[in-house]
């Protein structure tokens, strides 16, 4: 038993801190691939993370733009995940920069972003009092992606660097701190069935600040997790034309 105890503390101590009240949720990583130009892909997920709508289109062989936003009003508590909403809109850039072997390709994506955030706590120790945190923020990020193919089956790993702003920053609490911007990063894994015009996709992610989070005036959570489904848009128009 007490050599169990240090793991479990090791292992809570993370969910714990999820539980403070949060007002930076990472959304999940753009995982759309393009191999060739004209797709046009869109991810439909929903998760801790609440409801995503991502596009991509290819320009070319190698070049890609796309758009992703973030929806979420969670107004009670959920295993280790306070109240929060808030509305995201973000633009993004694709380069495929190399395939390797038959089955791989390494991809780079950035972009900017901006939204708005409010989070919520009933009770605060020590004080006991309630918590309200409200603020606009914007996000530049970079993400290289490593992705393999196999098959009907896409995998792989996305490691995202962010860097967040919040300005317009209000909270009900006197707050300890003095920065209103963090970098962050988050990687993640995951999964993608390829179908001619709809395939299922799942995520698990991490969220983790590389800099002093307790100079930080504003909380992230750590864990993400995300399912949903990809819609070959491409494919899908073309077959409507057809008909």
């Amino acid at each position: 038993m007490r050599t169990l105890l240090p793991k479990l503390v090791v292992f809570l101590c993370p969910l714990y801190l999820v539980g403070c009240s949060v007002l930076y949720v990472p959304d999940s990583r753009n995982t759309i691939i393009f191999e060739e130009a004209g797709e046009f892909h869109a991810d439909v997920n929903y998760g801790t993370n609440g409801f995503e709508i991502k596009s991509a289109f290819s320009i070319t062989d190698f070049l890609g733009m796309g758009y992703s936003g973030s929806f979420i009003n969670r107004t009670y508590d959920i295993l280790y995940f306070k109240p929060h909403s808030h509305s995201y809109h973000e633009f993004m850039g694709l380069v495929n920069i190399k395939r390797f072997a038959s089955y791989g390709r390494l991809n780079l994506t950035a972009g900017y972003g901006a939204g708005t955030s409010t989070a919520y706590d009933e009770y605060v120790q020590p004080s006991g009092n309630e918590l309200t945190l409200e603020g606009d923020f914007n996000r530049f990020f970079i993400q290289p992606t490593v992705a393999l193919k196999k098959e009907k089956i896409t995998y792989g790993l996305a490691n995202r660097f962010s860097y967040v702003n919040f300005s317009s920053f209000s909270s009900s609490l006197p707050q300890d701190g003095n920065s209103y911007n963090g970098y962050y990063f988050e990687p993640a894994i995951f999964i993608r069935s390829v179908g001619d015009k709809f395939g299922f996709i799942s995520q698990f992610g991490l969220s983790v600040g590389l800099d002093d989070v307790n100079a930080n005036v504003f909380n992230h959570e750590i864990y993400q997790i995300s399912v949903g489904l990809n819609i070959n848009l491409a494919e899908v128009f073309k077959r409507s034309d057809t008909k």
